[in-house]
């Protein structure tokens, strides 16, 4: 007996120094009797599926699941153990962390206990005395008994909703613990950080999502708090060197921090936020927010002055299809004069866009992601729907018709708004021609990036231009696009359709001091006489 003694507490010497705190012993008499909590990890993330009782159609929800919940097994050592007589299963559970039921049935863990009878018999076949719990605790832990059950096939694991439980809150729990466990797995482990690779525990470690790099805590928030400060938005992505390299080759915009679904490394405001902190974090969503707005001209600002948000277009509904756009807006200009009918003493000027100018697929309807105002994208009124007109004040109309008109026409239309709508005609006016001088100043001064259609002027240096908004090389004189890995080769080869060739450089006399550049066949002719 004492050689049996001896032999147990080994067995539960071992247990302990590699599970802590999940073995718990009570000696008597009788033997051990130990309480045992086996956490369950299958061999990376398992497709999960959910049933309800009586039913073997999975839900909806998708679940992968790499930690399950722990099982609690009571088990007791008889004196003579390992040697001749196996220990006895008291009791196996399988609860959830709510105590609102068990993940697993009783069918199942009946089963459970009857092979770890088998796995005892086993052992004892092989004659050598051996203890059988780590074999047990292997099994078990490594969800080999959900394989047994019928459970876990074709790395698909099925799991029957507990009855009373409403299945979104089942998904909830098992997600739930396995969040937590990933990440106090995550925050007891040490990384190197990918930026000044020292090791570091997760607890100070930020992992990314999508790409996995790792990075300290610090580090990564310099680095990003330095891009956002400076309005690099295109740099609060991974900084790693391989995702840089991908980002660069592939062209991927990162500066949409508004919507994180359109990102492809999933970096959202809430991990800028832990990384960063709130106030920078809600100053680089608002910076990705007006870029988006800028370069996108899907998107639009929330019509509610006092909320500004972006706002993306709507999606479409699954299987709708598109109806066909209208081809032309028709505008009717309502000028109300004072023998109309229904004369007001301050006459308005509004245009209205017949319902046929409204996509019947409801294009123009915009909801803000932020307050929750859905207005109309053509008139910025709250949505009317798609066969009321839009109605709204038409300045543009109402000053070119001021602008064209001849001295008897602008004192007709002056005396008709009287002295208030005079000045606001006139402040008006002066806003336009501020906007068109502005418009003009930016056709002879600078030129349009070809792909998101930003304006950039060339301040000095070569036509080789760089769009530091999409990162596009284009040619400053033509507005082509050219390749990135060559860019020079746009201006070496004769092309009849840009005539850009021998033209990096811009000449001006009076800038240049009177220098005239050399043709290329005289070149030529020097080079090879």
């Amino acid at each position: 007996m004492d050689g049996a003694l001896a032999l147990q507490e080994d067995e539960l010497t071992a247990l302990d120094s590699i599970y802590p705190g999940l073995v718990k012993s009570n000696r008597s008499q009788d033997g051990y009797t130990l309480s045992l909590s086996i956490p369950i990890t299958l061999a990376g993330a398992t497709l999960t599926q959910l049933t309800v009782l009586r039913t073997t159609t999975p839900l909806s929800a998708e679940l992968r699941l790499t930690h399950l919940p722990p099982l609690l097994a009571r088990v007791a050592l008889p004196p003579t153990y390992p040697l001749s007589e196996p220990p006895r299963v008291v009791s196996l559970r399988a609860p959830l962390s709510d105590a609102s039921g068990a993940w697993l049935n009783r069918r199942v863990l009946t089963l459970a206990q009857e092979r770890l009878r088998q796995l005892w018999e086993e052992e004892a076949s092989s004659g050598d005395g051996v203890g059988v719990l780590w074999s047990w605790w292997d099994w078990l832990g490594n969800g080999h008994f959900l394989e047994d059950a019928g459970l876990l096939v074709d790395h698909t694991l099925t799991l029957s909703t507990p009855p009373h439980l409403p299945p979104s809150t089942f998904h909830l729990l098992l997600k739930a613990h396995d969040t937590a466990i990933a990440r106090a797995d995550f925050e007891g482990t040490a990384f190197p950080c990918a930026v000044c690779f020292e090791n570091r525990k997760g607890k100070k470690s930020v992992q990314l999502p999508k790409c996995g790099c790792i990075f300290c805590h610090s580090c990564l928030s310099s680095f990003w708090a330095l891009a956002i400060t400076e309005g690099t938005l295109e740099n609060v992505a991974c900084p790693s060197i391989g995702c840089v390299k991908a980002r660069a080759a592939d062209k991927v915009d990162h500066t949409a921090g508004a919507f994180a679904e359109q990102r492809a490394d999933g970096i959202g405001p809430d991990i800028v936020a832990s990384v960063v902190g709130q106030e920078m974090a809600d100053r680089w969503q608002m910076l990705s927010e007006k870029r988006l707005v800028d370069q996108n001209p899907e998107y639009t600002f929330c019509a509610r002055k006092t909320c500004q948000a972006a706002v993306p277009p709507d999606r479409p509904a699954a299987g709708a299809v598109a109806a066909p756009r209208a081809q032309a807006k028709v505008i009717r200009l309502d000028i109300r004069r004072p023998d109309a009918e229904n004369n007001d003493d301050e006459p308005t000027f509004r245009h209205h866009l017949n319902s046929e100018d409204v996509n019947t697929d409801w294009d123009n309807c915009r909801t803000c992601p932020k307050c929750k105002y859905t207005f109309c994208l053509v008139c910025r009124a709250v949505w009317h729907g798609v066969h009321t007109p839009c109605e709204f004040n038409d300045i543009e109309a109402v000053v070119k018709e001021y602008l064209d008109g001849d001295a008897d026409i602008r004192a007709a239309m002056e005396k008709r708004l009287g002295p208030r709508g005079s000045e606001a005609l006139h402040a008006l006016i002066r806003e336009h021609e501020r906007e068109a001088l502005f418009r003009q100043w930016v056709s002879n001064n600078a030129a349009k990036c070809p792909r998101c259609g930003a304006s950039i002027q060339k301040s000095e240096g070569c036509n080789h231009m760089k769009c530091p908004f999409c990162m596009a090389h284009f040619c400053y004189r033509c507005g082509t696009e050219i390749n990135a890995k060559d860019p020079y080769k746009h201006f070496n080869e004769s092309n009849t359709t840009t005539n850009c060739a021998g033209r990096l450089f811009d000449y001006d006399p009076e800038e240049d001091g009177g220098w005239i550049p050399m043709p290329m066949e005289v070149i030529d002719a020097i080079d090879d006489p």
